[in-house]
């Protein structure tokens, strides 16, 4: 349900039958009432044209109270939704972003793994020789530092292939 405070809240009438409030409508009231008295006692406004002026006024000034108010209501709801939109774009980036490093950490683990089976290969035939180049532990080395940088730095106790 809609709170109406600020639409109109507070609303007092003093001894001298001045109205006041804090809504927006009290606002618009207050004014208005007070250009429609200063024309009146200026003489611009004659007693008959005083009601007819007065209620044109309170027609106006309700009209344009409603508007500012539904569109200030609007306007908290539209920033909510541009809010929550806004996280699920964020929401949308991280979930990119993670399944990037993910498939280049897969891409590097798979490289990773030829490397190591070439090598193995390698020393399981010839068993002598240098080993090619993909199976140089400084760069299966450096690979596996890589993934394990991209994980976010893992260790495991004693393990001399890992760590």
């Amino acid at each position: 349900m809609t709170d109406f405070t600020g639409f109109t809240g507070n609303v007092i009438t003093d001894a001298d039958f001045k109205v006041t409030g804090d809504g927006i409508l009290d606002d618009i009231m207050e004014t208005m009432t007070k250009h429609v008295q200063a024309q009146f006692d200026r003489g611009s406004i004659t007693g008959v044209e005083y009601s007819s002026v007065y209620l044109g006024g309170m027609q106006a000034a309700l009209s344009t109270a409603t508007q500012l108010f539904l569109g200030g209501e609007t306007a908290v709801a539209k920033a909510d939704l541009i809010k929550s939109q806004k996280l699920t774009e964020d929401e949308k980036v991280s979930l990119v972003n993670a399944q990037t490093l993910g498939f280049r950490t897969d891409a590097k683990q798979k490289v990773l793994a030829k490397m190591m089976e070439t090598w193995a290969i390698y020393y399981s035939v010839a068993k002598a020789g240098a080993p090619p180049n993909s199976a140089n532990t400084t760069e299966i080395d450096e690979l596996k530092d890589d993934i394990i940088s991209d994980l976010g730095g893992i260790t495991v106790a004693n393990d001399p292939i890992i760590t």
